[in-house]
């Protein structure tokens, strides 16, 4: 199974625990693009303001390898740069398959409005 696969596996799982959650949908719908401006020490420190928020940053830390918002903290701030482009880099690939799942899944208000 590659990493990819892993990765949706994983996202899929953590996407219909939280159908019910549209703040954690929208979290998944905009978490690429905010790693992609500012990169993941930044993008990490933001989402760990508050709860709502560290529901998402706990759930990429599981899909992208399983691990805890405190490691994936840790090694945001310790890496070199070759690896910390390489943890965004692989970060945004995770946060994709939350963000494609959540857009299948997790409906969102406006969808719920028109019906």
């Amino acid at each position: 199974m590659t990493r990819e696969q892993k990765w949706a596996r994983a996202a899929y799982e953590v996407v219909c625990k939280e159908k019910d959650n549209k703040t954690f949908g929208s979290l998944c719908k905009n978490g690429p693009s905010l790693l992609q401006r500012a990169g993941a020490a930044q993008a990490i420190g933001f989402w760990n303001r508050n709860d709502k928020d560290r529901a998402y940053l706990q759930a990429l830390a599981h899909v992208w390898d399983g691990g805890t918002k405190e490691n994936l903290l840790d090694r945001a701030l310790k890496d070199d740069l070759k690896m910390y482009m390489a943890l965004t880099r692989d970060l945004m690939s995770a946060a994709i398959w939350l963000r494609r799942f959540a857009q299948a899944e997790i409906a969102d208000e406006e969808t719920s409005n028109a019906e």
